[in-house]
Formats: structure tokens, C-alpha cells, sequence
């Protein structure tokens, strides 16, 4: 019988707990917004500017954005690191800092992705995200696009 390296298996683990593993692709997360919202489709950079706060109003009407996020949990974690580029602690850690410098107010959280739906379909403006398989009555679904 063959035994597994002690630095192979060393390794496998750093590149895990540094955020290295496999990124969700997006068909595991439905992005949804607002009903009047004009757009159908935004790219992964833009997504991420909203999920940063760095754009505040949809181009075409210049409405804000009213960003949600689910709070914490697998479909969370996925989400920051595949749109957001980084990790659950990063993202918590970065809003953290808008907050307290002033430059920045907190994602609206929730705990079930119906109350991420209902939210975005009451609010102009709207955007959040949802597992795939969610029931999502009253939203616009945006495809993602790599650029």
C-alpha cells in the first residue's frame, strides 16, 4: 500500500484554507434584481464594483443600488470568492473598514434567500443573489458575463 505524502498532503491543505479551492461557477448562484432594472446582463467586474460599493447607481436612470447579501454560509462564501475576489473574512473585514472610515455603508443581510427575494423585488434598485434553485416570483434574473 502506498502512503500519501506528508508534504503533498501539507500542501493540498495551505492552498485549501488560502482560498485556492475550486470557485463556484455561476450557474450556482442566481443573481436577482429589481424588476425595473434595464439591464438583463452585467459582467463579473461589475458585479464586483457593486459588491464592493464602488458604483452606487445603475448607468441608464442613475438609481442606487441597493445591494443585499445573504448572511454568511456556503453560498455566501461562494459568492465573494467567484464575483468579489475574496474571502468571506476579507469581504467582512473590507466593509468593516469602509464603515469605520466613513466611505462606505454595510451590505443589507440576510438570513434565507426568500428574504433576498422579497427585499429586491420591494426595493428600486435593487441587486442581490440566491441559490440557484430558489423560487424567485417578482425579480429580473441578470445573466453574468465574463467581461
Amino acid at each position: 500500500m502506498k502512503r500519501f505524502p506528508f508534504a503533498a498532503l501539507s500542501i493540498c491543505l495551505a492552498l485549501l484554507t488560502a482560498g485556492i479551492a475550486p470557485r463556484a461557477s455561476a450557474q450556482e448562484v442566481k443573481i436577482v434584481a429589481h424588476p425595473d432594472i434595464s439591464r438583463s446582463t452585467l459582467s463579473q467586474d461589475e458585479i464586483r464594483q457593486i459588491f464592493l460599493g464602488r458604483n452606487t447607481q445603475w448607468k441608464e436612470d442613475h438609481q442606487r443600488i441597493h445591494f443585499v447579501i445573504l448572511e454568511n454560509g456556503e453560498l455566501h462564501s461562494a459568492f465573494v470568492r467567484q464575483f468579489v475576489g475574496k474571502t468571506p473574512s476579507q469581504f467582512s473585514n473590507y466593509w468593516k473598514k469602509m464603515i469605520f472610515t466613513g466611505k462606505g455603508r454595510a451590505p443589507k443581510s440576510f438570513d434565507t434567500p426568500r428574504d433576498v427575494v422579497t427585499f429586491v423585488a420591494e426595493t428600486a434598485g435593487a441587486i442581490g443573489y440566491v441559490p440557484p434553485e430558489t423560487d424567485t416570483p417578482g425579480v429580473k434574473i441578470i445573466s453574468v458575463t465574463a467581461q
